[in-house]
């Protein structure tokens, strides 16, 4: 009778575990990997008329600066096709080389810059209003690098400037006067530069009360920004292999683009003390400088603009995972829009993963 029941007993733990395998086998074959290791594919690409400098994107329409040829427009909502005709610009000499849009009026804004001089910095900002560019009154951005739009509660234009009148100071700050109905220089916006005099800031990512910046050979720099109307000061630093072109923040975590050393991850755990945890070496990149966090935070997308779109799995925020290139003949500018990765290509145009 025991050598029965001992029998019964082990042909029941034998079925059992044969029925948990079968299911766990099931259950891999339904996901057997995960979306973030998945590359993005290209489902579209859009020519158009000109040379693509940049994008954004409002109401579900793709605006895109289109250099001499004004801002091309791409319908998202109707199997991406290009709006025709191309906004033209009336009353513009330069060549349009920004698109952004201010979250205060939900307005489309665009900049130019001087074609005579050959200077790839914009000048003067423009909104769109119906299909004419009308000038924002009070706002001269002669040689900004990166601008953006910020709310708090007030809509801030933050403007990285360099070499303006000889000097080396690069973060300005923008700030609409509803009164004036203008937009003014706030008086505290020009008082930081890195300590090393060649050294400019490339690009900010604002979290207030701080702010992250990248600024070339002389590393990565934590802001403190008490008050809009306070010119920033440095309060923590890092250094980081090469020159740091470009940041993006994930919690406590920053992403530095180094140009040909990589991805840099930084913790900002302790905004006074950033601390570099590793360096994700890309091959054969020579010019890695912006990066973007998709909508789900699950990749990392890394344009050099020579190679294309580089893209990294975050499964790991803080430990990265090179997955594979985004062909690409000469991006510009990236933007994330839902779960698509819009690339502006000088060469092909707009260019649609997903």
């Amino acid at each position: 009778m025991n050598r029965l029941h001992a029998f019964t007993t082990a042909m029941i733990l034998i079925v059992t575990t044969l029925v948990v395998l079968l299911f766990a086998g099931c259950a891999q074959e339904k996901d057997p990997v995960t979306p973030a290791n998945i590359l993005p594919s290209r489902v579209a690409t859009i020519t158009t008329p000109g040379s693509t400098t940049d994008l954004t994107v409002l109401n579900d329409t793709v605006y895109i600066a289109d250099n001499t040829m004004g801002i091309a427009r791409v319908a998202l909502r109707n199997q991406y096709q290009l709006v025709i005709p191309n906004l033209e610009p009336t009353n513009i000499f330069g060549e349009i080389v920004w698109v952004g849009h201010d979250p205060r009026s939900n307005q489309l804004l665009v900049a130019d810059r001087d074609a005579s001089t050959g200077s790839r910095f914009p000048k003067q900002v423009y909104s769109l209003l119906g299909d004419s560019l009308v000038s924002l009154p009070g706002l001269d951005v002669s040689g900004p690098r990166h601008m953006e739009f910020f709310s708090d509660p007030d809509t801030v234009l933050r403007i990285n400037k360099s070499d303006i009148n000889g000097d080396l100071y690069n973060i300005y700050t923008y700030k609409y006067d509803s009164d004036l109905g203008a937009w003014a220089l706030t008086p505290g916006g020009t008082n930081y530069r890195p300590n090393v005099p060649s050294a400019d800031v490339q690009m900010a990512v604002w979290d207030k009360p701080y702010a992250y910046a990248a600024a070339e050979e002389y590393g990565f720099v934590v802001l403190s920004i008490p008050s809009y109307d306070v010119g920033p000061t440095e309060y923590g630093y890092t250094d980081v292999p090469g020159y740091a072109l470009w940041v993006e923040k994930l919690d406590t975590l920053c992403y530095v683009a180094t140009r040909s050393r990589g991805v840099s991850v930084v913790s900002v755990a302790n905004p006074a003390q950033p601390r570099l945890l590793t360096t994700i070496p890309v091959p054969n990149s020579e010019s890695m400088e912006k990066l973007t966090i998709s909508t789900d935070k699950k990749r990392l997308y890394a344009m050099d603009g020579n190679d294309g779109i580089y893209v990294l799995g975050l499964s790991n925020p803080a430990q990265p995972v090179l997955l594979g290139l985004l062909p690409s003949i000469s991006p510009n500018s990236m933007y994330v829009h839902q779960d698509m990765l819009l690339v502006a290509d000088q060469s092909e145009g707009l260019i649609i993963y997903r």
